[in-house]
C-alpha cells in the first residue's frame, strides 16, 4: 500500500497531463468559436477524462485495484458527475477564469477514485 502523499503525487502527475489535455482542447475550441463555452468545456473534459480514467487505474490506484479495473458503472458515475460539473461550471464561469474549469473536478475525482478503488462493489 502506498502512502497517501505518494498517491496524491501520482494522481497529480496524471492530473497535470489530463489538465493540459483539457486546457489545450478547451482553449482551441473556444478560440476557434466552434462551440459555446459550456459545450466546449464538456468536449474538452471528455477527451481528458478518457486519458485520466486509464492512467489513474493503471498508475495511481493499481495497488488498491489489485489487478482489477473499475466496473463500468463506477466509470459511468465518475463520468456523469464530472460531465455535470464540466457543463455547469463551463456555462457560468467567465472566460477570464477558464483555467479553473480543469482544476475544480480534481478534488471530486480523487475522492471518488479512492473510494471506488477500495470498495469491492465498484471493482471487476
Amino acid at each position: 500500500m502506498i502512502s497517501l502523499l505518494k498517491r496524491i503525487s501520482k494522481f497529480g502527475v496524471v492530473g497535470i497531463v489530463s489538465t493540459g489535455i483539457h486546457l489545450l482542447v478547451l482553449m482551441s475550441v473556444v478560440h476557434l468559436a466552434l462551440l459555446p463555452q459550456g459545450l466546449a468545456n464538456l468536449s474538452a473534459f471528455i477527451v481528458a477524462f478518457l486519458f485520466s480514467t486509464s492512467a489513474q487505474q493503471s498508475f495511481t490506484f493499481q495497488d488498491r485495484l489489485a489487478g482489477q479495473k473499475l466496473k463500468n458503472r463506477s466509470l459511468l458515475i465518475l463520468f456523469i458527475i464530472n460531465s455535470i460539473l464540466a457543463y455547469a461550471l463551463g456555462s457560468h464561469i467567465q472566460k477570464t477564469f477558464l483555467a479553473l474549469l480543469a482544476f475544480i473536478p480534481s478534488i471530486v475525482n480523487f475522492s471518488l477514485y479512492h473510494f471506488f478503488s477500495g470498495h469491492p462493489d465498484f471493482k471487476r
